[in-house]
């Protein structure tokens, strides 16, 4: 009876999750669940000491809360090995932003930070608008959309009285990263086929010489014409749900989603995932990573639920044997006391 009490503890909340998830095994969100429900306290341990050894104590702190989410605290030295790493890590990433702001270096996730800054002004979307023009033709699509879209959500942040911001920041996160050499290159693939042939290279000229004479109305006017408008709805999606990762999770989030997001579609689900776990977004992301995809392969799905399920089938037969066993006994005793009395 003992061993199926406790065997129950693990059982039910896996076989829930399971029957939960059943009809979705390409749902990331259900995939984070399913391999954090499976996850030992060693595990944890384990993630965050791996993290604190790479000088990322933001991602140590958010095992840190997973871990506790699921009952398995981490230790109190590991917890206070954290909190101090937090410590040193915001003066080191302070000096690494500034480097990052004024040179254009983005070797580290902070420096990348400080060049992304950089670069969040309309005036950098018009550098880099006028750097591919000037290049014609042999300019790059991918950045002359990125940048145009950038100058669109710029005066629809302002109109919007700042309702847009996650669309003018994945934009420029986008093409940071672009620049950076960090941009996947399935994800790149994918942009630069939706934005092909999308270009009005003589509207981006007309662009540039309403910037040049403080035109915005007319700039921002012959902007939206630079790019093919279904193109530039695809490209501004996709930048949202970017935009909107970077802004609730940070920097250091915003590099660890690149390295998952091998399409416009899942920089959509990841938003989701983002939404789902909060400050336990990196650690969901961590873990799926060393898994080797967003979501379940169909077989570790099959394989996973399956395993979840007939044990828990064996647990309820377990339980039924027992109660029938049980009520066997109850009624063998109530018979005997139940005979009748001779006088």
């Amino acid at each position: 009876m003992a061993g199926l009490a406790s065997s129950a503890v693990y059982l039910y909340p896996a076989a829930r999750i399971a029957l939960q998830y059943a009809g979705a095994p390409s749902d990331p969100v259900a995939a984070a669940e399913i391999r954090l429900s499976k996850l030992t306290p060693g595990d944890f341990d384990a993630e965050a000491k791996a993290a604190l050894s790479e000088n990322d104590p933001e991602l140590a702190r958010s095992i840190a809360i997973v871990a506790a989410d699921r009952g398995h605290p981490l230790s109190p030295d590991l917890a206070a090995s954290i909190e101090k790493a937090g410590e040193f890590s915001f003066v080191q990433t302070a000096s690494e932003t500034w480097s990052g702001l004024v040179s254009g270096n983005t070797e580290t996730p902070a420096a990348f930070a400080g060049s992304l800054a950089a670069d969040l002004s309309v005036a950098g979307d018009i550098r880099d608008l006028y750097g591919e023009v000037v290049k014609y033709p042999d300019y790059d699509e991918l950045t002359v959309v990125l940048a145009a879209a950038g100058i669109v959500a710029t005066g629809a942040t302002v109109a919007s009285g700042m309702n847009a911001l996650p669309a003018k920041a994945g934009v420029s996160l986008l093409k940071s990263a672009k620049k950076a050499g960090k941009l996947p290159e399935p994800l790149q693939r994918e942009l630069g086929a939706i934005v092909s042939k999308s270009v009005d290279i003589d509207a981006a000229r007309e662009a540039l010489r309403g910037a040049g004479k403080l035109d915005g109305d007319a700039a921002l006017a012959a902007v939206r014409r630079v790019v093919r408008p279904d193109a530039l709805a695809k490209v501004g999606d996709a930048a949202t749900s970017f935009g909107t990762i970077a802004g609730k999770q940070g920097y250091r989030a915003s590099l660890q989603t690149l390295r998952m997001a091998h399409s416009t579609d899942d920089l959509r689900q990841l938003e989701k995932v983002s939404t789902r776990f909060g400050d336990g977004y990196r650690a969901a992301l961590r873990f799926s990573a060393k898994a080797g995809s967003l979501t379940l392969r169909v077989g570790e799905f099959l394989l996973l639920m399956g395993g979840f399920l007939v044990g828990f089938a064996l647990w309820a037969a377990g339980t039924g044997l027992l109660a029938f066993d049980l009520a066997r006994k109850c009624f063998r005793f109530v018979k005997r006391t139940a005979r009748p009395v001779t006088v």
